[in-house]
């Protein structure tokens, strides 16, 4: 699955600028924020589902950031990714960097752009 670096470049501008964790999911022609809900979005997301039915078919990946912390995965995030099949990115604001999980092989790799 093709991931176009101006995507990740666009997530980390957004997710700069934020106090809250940034959400959404990338296709393989556009990348969708979508707003995120939780009463607790410095820590935690949470998005609307049916705010992804536009697109459920082509989503490629989901993503959101982390704020405080670094790139790692929660065990909420492993749980999510592996429930939906999806590739997961995560964005650590502090750090500027990301991890990309693919719960098809259980692959995670760490990186920065």
């Amino acid at each position: 699955i093709v991931l176009h670096v101006n995507f990740l470049k666009y997530i980390q501008s957004v997710s700069d600028g934020l106090k809250s964790e940034a959400c959404g999911y990338i296709t393989e022609k556009k990348i969708v924020f979508l707003k995120n809900i939780s009463k607790y979005g410095n820590i935690t997301f949470l998005a609307d589902p049916s705010s992804l039915l536009k697109d459920f078919r082509a989503i490629r990946y989901i993503f959101h950031s982390h704020p405080e912390g670094t790139a790692e995965l929660s065990e909420a995030d492993f749980s999510v990714a592996q429930e939906i099949k999806c590739p997961t990115i995560v964005y650590s604001v502090q750090e500027k960097q990301f991890s990309i999980y693919n719960p098809k092989n259980t692959s995670l790799i760490y990186f920065s752009i």
